[in-house]
């Protein structure tokens, strides 16, 4: 499914700056209601990268206005913070553009004014866990019919460090039932064990000797007893497997998601995402993942938010990259993982609007 028609319902709005009251760098919807246009069609595949973080002062006033009346709904994995944080820092730094209501949405009701209100979707690094959830908020309860475009964050720790592929060992558990014929009680039967034996009492042990020993003979109807079979059908408890977090899997599942979201919901603008990077090159499987994400989105139209590609990219443009491929810029990073700082987090938040204002209809020129 070609993406060609971002938001059939969201509004197109003019007003004017009295329409919104600010609250310090948020900003909450007035009573006047602004006038409702027919969105338009982009026609090809939308993707936001790291060049429109300094494209954003080119953006008009009246489509950062309509962008401003956007309502987006994110799932964020726990820390997800850096897009709200350089939103609300840009706001403060520059209300008359960036004033936006962000907040976290608690529940779908949050969505009834417009805005970007995030929610925590899943606990350590569980991919597919953290799909599931956001799958969940957005079918189950309600926000996607409340919200006009929507996109899931995935945490850098998701995809695995450096190049060796992890692995999971799944077991197979099947119950196999025995069933033996009754031989009846027949008293006692003798059999024969071998042992060590002291044959000086002083501690020489001789070699294993055979003993007599008397068993009751007791009549067997039923066995039943568990066995751990793999799929290959033999007795080994554990076979490997690769784990979910492997990019593959992960990016299978993310795929499944995404798509299954916009069929269920085809008014909802589903943005995809590349996953963060870190500061440490160790980013081999993670660049993996955002390659599969960034050509399945070309090739079917998707509208990407291409995050790794902003954090690897300084402001002068100069891509930053190592034995592993691309990695978090030095300029962002707090230290060798993948916490981000004002400065890269104003990048990604600039490249945010520049989003916001080419799904509500900007046709991105000046």
């Amino acid at each position: 499914m070609r993406f060609s028609l971002l938001v059939p319902s969201l509004a197109l709005v003019a007003f004017s700056t009295t329409a919104f009251a600010c609250e310090g760098t948020r900003m909450t919807a007035a009573s006047t209601a602004p006038t409702a246009t027919t969105n338009t069609s982009l026609g090809t595949s939308l993707v936001v990268a790291h060049q429109h973080s300094d494209r954003d002062d080119r953006i008009p006033q009246e489509s950062l206005d309509r962008a401003r009346a956007l309502t987006m709904a994110i799932g964020i994995p726990p820390g997800g913070n850096a897009l709200a944080k350089g939103l609300d820092e840009l706001a403060k730094a520059q209300p008359a553009r960036y004033a936006l209501r962000t907040d976290t949405a608690s529940n779908s009701s949050w969505f009834a004014k417009s805005g970007v209100g995030r929610f925590q979707v899943g606990m350590g690094n569980k991919p597919a866990n953290r799909l599931d959830e956001f799958t969940k908020r957005m079918t189950q309860q309600g926000y996607a019919d409340h919200a006009q475009a929507a996109m899931v964050q995935l945490a850098a720790g998701d995809i695995p460090n450096g190049r060796r592929a992890e692995v999971v060992y799944t077991s197979y558990r099947t119950t196999m039932e025995v069933n033996v014929t009754p031989a009846g009680h027949v008293g006692t039967f003798t059999d024969v064990i071998s042992a060590p034996r002291d044959v000086t009492g002083a501690g020489a042990i001789t070699g294993n000797v055979p003993y007599p020993i008397e068993l009751p003979n007791v009549s067997l109807d039923h066995v039943r007893t568990t066995l751990m079979v793999p799929s290959g059908g033999d007795l080994e408890t554990r076979v490997p497997s690769l784990s979910p977090r492997d990019p593959r899997p992960a990016f299978a599942k993310y795929r499944q998601t995404m798509e299954a979201l916009e069929a269920a919901h085809p008014k909802l603008a589903l943005v995809w995402t590349t996953v963060p990077l870190r500061a440490a090159d160790d980013n081999l499987q993670r660049n993996w993942f955002n390659l599969m994400v960034r050509r399945y989105a070309a090739e079917h139209g998707k509208p990407l938010f291409d995050i790794a590609d902003i954090q690897s990219h300084d402001s002068s443009g100069a891509r930053a990259i190592g034995k592993q491929g691309e990695v978090l810029a030095s300029t962002y990073a707090v230290d060798r993982g993948a916490e981000v700082n004002e400065i890269g987090r104003q990048r990604i938040a600039r490249a945010w609007w520049w989003l916001a204002a080419r799904l509500t209809g900007w046709n991105g020129e000046s």
